[in-house]
């Protein structure tokens, strides 16, 4: 361990800590994870924290409203490959003291930049939460373009990415309430690192009361 720096001796900890749950899953669930799969996720892992850098996470570092103070928060967050056209969502819904409720992770169809799988993203956020029956809820993205484009009153329906931001502004007058926040990376770990991960999904995947493995160093 003495040889190692501190990202390789992070990197072994998570491949020991995905072995460990791929076990697990073998087990009870009679379903063991490729290696190649249970390699990624580690690396994907310890990317993800080491572009947290050395910031402390903070649940309430997010700016909000202030007519709102026990509203839901939803994070979500989009992956994109540049190279293979390939993206991905990950949404995570906690209450106003930060603890986790439920959250969500899948791949888009059809995204065809950053900001459309971003765009994308958003929308099925959204349908995420209307289909929890929700009716007030704080939105938070990292995404300072996608919320100016969404907030702005000029439709902008020109474009695919356009087309899609009209859409999401549609949904979002169809709840009681309904706001649209900017927040750093760090604060919206949880939903990037369910992003991250979930390029490797064959299907949209949900979690309800219990967060999931990967985001549990970030919610509680």
């Amino acid at each position: 361990m003495d040889l190692l720096t501190e990202g390789q001796v992070r990197l072994v900890v998570g491949i020991l800590y995905y072995l460990w749950l791929a076990r697990n899953s073998a087990l009870w669930e009679r379903s063991l994870p490729r290696p190649a799969s249970t390699v990624k996720r580690a690396v994907l892992t310890e990317e993800a924290f080491t572009k947290l850098g050395r910031v402390t996470y903070h649940p309430h570092a997010a700016v909000m409203p202030e007519t709102e103070p026990h509203g839901l928060r939803c994070y979500f967050d989009a992956g994109y490959r540049q190279h293979t056209g390939e993206a991905t969502y990950g949404v995570v819904l906690l209450n106003h003291e930060g603890v986790f409720m439920a959250a969500t992770a899948g791949t888009l169809p059809g995204a065809f930049s950053p900001i459309m799988a971003e765009a994308l993203a958003c929308k099925e956020a959204l349908s995420w939460l209307k289909g929890r029956d929700i009716q007030r809820i704080d939105l938070l993205t990292d995404c300072m373009e996608l919320r100016s484009m969404i907030i702005s009153r000029d439709t902008g329906t020109q474009s695919y990415v356009g087309v899609i931001a009209d859409q999401c502004r549609t949904t979002m007058s169809l709840f009681n309430y309904c706001s649209l926040h900017y927040i750093s990376r760090a604060v919206n770990m949880h939903a990037h690192t369910l992003a991250s991960l979930a390029f490797d999904q064959d299907h949209p995947m949900y979690w309800d009361v219990i967060p999931p493995d990967s985001i549990t160093m970030f919610v509680h």
